[in-house]
């Protein structure tokens, strides 16, 4: 067993049209893309808001974004299904998927306790979409 598994989010179970599908957690590739889309949901006015509503004032950086978070966590899960199956069934069911993938990939930032990791983490999310970061970080394959 690996060293780091005991210490990794398992994944979140969600039903969709009475089937259970079990969507894996992102891993760092998606970092970028995740940061952004979380930049995005920040400026939403409640917890409670629909996809709809947080998707009103998105740019097309942000929707890129989106688009590729649900998309890599779809291929983690996933592996073997058809691209085409999963960038279609993304789009259909996105307001479905988003809670899940944003609650099981945001849980260790929001547990977090020390002031100093806060900002930081912050700072990372404010900074997401600079364009010194988008020469850094290799895209994910």
């Amino acid at each position: 067993m690996s060293r780091f598994k005991p210490h990794l989010a398992q994944g979140e179970k969600v039903i969709i049209d009475g089937e259970e599908f079990l969507l894996k957690p992102l891993n760092v590739d998606s970092l970028p893309n995740f940061m952004k889309v979380m930049k995005t949901f920040s400026g939403a006015k409640d917890k409670d808001s629909s996809i709809e509503d947080m998707l009103k004032n998105i740019d097309d950086e942000g929707l890129n974004a989106l688009k590729e978070v649900l998309y890599d966590t779809l291929k983690l899960s996933y592996p073997d299904e058809p691209e085409e199956d999963m960038k279609q069934f993304a789009l259909k069911f996105m307001g479905q998927l988003m809670g899940p993938i944003m609650s099981m990939n945001n849980s260790n930032i929001e547990k977090e306790k020390d002031p100093g990791k806060i900002k930081e983490i912050r700072k990372t999310i404010k900074n997401a979409d600079s364009p010194r970061n988008k020469e850094k970080v290799p895209k994910g394959n």
